[in-house]
């Protein structure tokens, strides 16, 4: 093509940077004008006179490089979206905002509808505090008012709902129950009609949320800074987008339970969806490769002595355990122990979990563990937990169903059942400290012996990655959660302890994986 279409003068090097620009890939550009640039004298249209030969087929080369560029970073830019120019995987940004207009629909119908939208579904202070101008009216701030106010009129009908305290007169407590979840829903009520009435003065106009050029290029600039921020870590960026667009102080950890649905959904969408070669771009979760960073003698130097104490044990039961099973990266299950137990051996939980993997009982039966301390009472515990629950639930269920008529009486029933429910709360707890104080007492639960604890939970770790597919955040959070319910949630269960389970080992490993990568080098 080049010597042919240069000498006929149909290539016109005038006409690359358009081009190259049309298809919106700066780097290209750089890439094809660095070429250019050390390719010699600048290319012309016509060749010289003298050496006629050599000037076209020197000419040819040049454009046949180019052209070569020209077609090869393309194909990388397509492949890897997101590293040229900070540009934004669309498939992701497609998820995120069909994810967005999903609760947005929801929200109008069941009455969540805080003032929230475009299609970053962001709130007005925050949309202002990223630039957009926004309409801030009366209307919106006396809705937030009601909506604030109703809010606290719930906390106080809960808080006399649980108060222990005696009536000091008849049925005190249940009227104030009554009083404050009737006021609760007339401030509930008014505050949403206020906010519809905002939402319908809001337009492209008045609203910069609403215009989605600007909105669009809000979200690029959100998703780029939270992956550049995250290493490409996909969910912790996915929860520091979320944050960033909700108003979410998360100063710890990014990922936290009121954003964890959300990545959970945008992160099993987009790694269904997005090809392999997209995919390799991000971090999603797996155990980084390297032969470099299994060399033990490396851990040795590079951990500190406390981690240290149990890594030949993790390391021999491993090297038992590969004819018949998944690897597990020592490194990881030391990070997994540092946050069950602080690699204590006798360490146990509030609920019964023991030991340096800390294992509940009926889970270490279920392994193949022989001498496990189960009592009748650490049995009836937990069907006392499952009483308790179903009271708390009617308690609540109860309260909700209070009107300015029939308020008082269905506020002392609602009272009785929480009160019920506290007493087989307190019962429980009973049972657990007794559990507690007997096990740490006898010492002879095999949960105890490091290595059994070790081996036992390493084969109940590897067998969770496996079913999460070498995914380590879901593995963890099955660990801590129950693998049922990592399915019931399709992701990382939005529980407080688990999420910041998953959070605390995840950085533990990174800090390990850090270490020894700097012994490397």
């Amino acid at each position: 093509m080049s010597p042919f279409l240069y000498s006929c003068g149909v290539f016109q090097p005038e006409l690359l940077p358009p081009l190259i620009y049309s298809q919106g890939a700066g780097v290209r550009a750089l890439m094809i004008i660095l070429a250019w640039r050390f390719s010699g004298r600048v290319i012309s249209t016509r060749p010289e006179r003298n050496g006629d030969n050599l000037n076209r087929t020197h000419g040819g080369l040049k454009i046949a490089s180019l052209v070569f560029l020209f077609c090869l970073v393309p194909g990388i830019s397509l492949l890897y979206p997101s590293v040229c120019c900070g540009s934004v995987d669309p498939l992701l940004k497609e998820i995120i905002i069909a994810y967005n207009q999903r609760v947005y629909g929801e929200s109008l119908q069941d009455g969540s509808y805080r003032g929230e939208e475009g299609l970053l579904k962001v709130g007005p202070e925050k949309a202002k505090s990223l630039g957009l101008n926004v309409l801030l009216d009366r209307e919106y701030l006396e809705a937030k008012e009601l909506l604030q106010q109703a809010e606290k009129f719930l906390e106080k009908a809960k808080a006399a709902l649980v108060s222990q305290r005696r009536d000091k007169t008849l049925h005190e407590h249940a009227q104030q129950i009554a009083d404050s979840f009737i006021s609760y829903k007339k401030s509930l009520e008014l505050g949403r009609h206020k906010m519809m009435v905002y939402r319908s003065k809001l337009n492209p106009q008045v609203d910069e949320r609403l215009n989605d050029s600007i909105a669009s290029q809000l979200i690029d600039r959100l998703i780029v800074e939270s992956l550049k921020r995250h290493g490409h870590r996909l969910r912790d960026a996915l929860a520091h987008f979320y944050n960033e667009s909700h108003g979410i102080d998360a100063s710890d950890y990014p990922l936290n339970s009121e954003n964890v649905v959300f990545v959970n959904e945008v992160f099993r969408q987009f790694q269904f969806r997005a090809p392999k070669e997209t995919l390799a771009f991000f971090d999603l979760d797996r155990e980084p490769r390297g032969e470099k960073r299994k060399n033990r003698e490396i851990w040795k130097r590079a951990l500190d002595r406390s981690d240290l104490t149990y890594l030949d044990t993790v390391c021999s039961t491993l090297d038992r355990m590969l004819p018949n099973g998944p690897s597990v990266d020592p490194l990881l299950f030391l990070a997994l122990m540092k946050r069950e137990s602080g690699f204590d051996p006798f360490a146990v939980s509030r609920v019964g979990a023991a030991g340096l993997t800390q294992i509940m009982p009926q889970t270490a039966l279920d392994l193949g563990m022989k001498n496990i301390f189960k009592p009748g009472y650490f049995e009836k515990a937990f069907q006392i937990q499952e009483q308790e629950r179903k009271k708390r639930s009617e308690a609540m269920s109860a309260m909700a169903r209070i009107t300015p008529e029939d308020g008082l009486q269905i506020a002392i029933h609602a009272r009785e059942l929480m009160q019920e429910s506290i007493a087989m709360a307190q019962e429980k707890e009973k049972f657990l400290t007794q559990y507690k104080s007997d096990l740490l007492r006898k010492r002879q639960d095999d949960r105890f012996k490091p290595e059994q604890a070790i081996e036992h939970g390493l084969r109940y770790f590897s067998r969770l990655l496996q079913e999460q597919e070498g995914d380590l955040s879901l593995a963890l959070a099955a660990y801590n959660a129950g693998s049922h319910r990592v399915k019931e949630h399709k992701g990382i269960p939005p529980f407080a302890e688990t999420v910041l389970f998953r959070n605390k080992v995840s950085d533990y490993y990174r800090e390990y994986l850090k270490r020894v990568e700097n012994r490397i080098q």
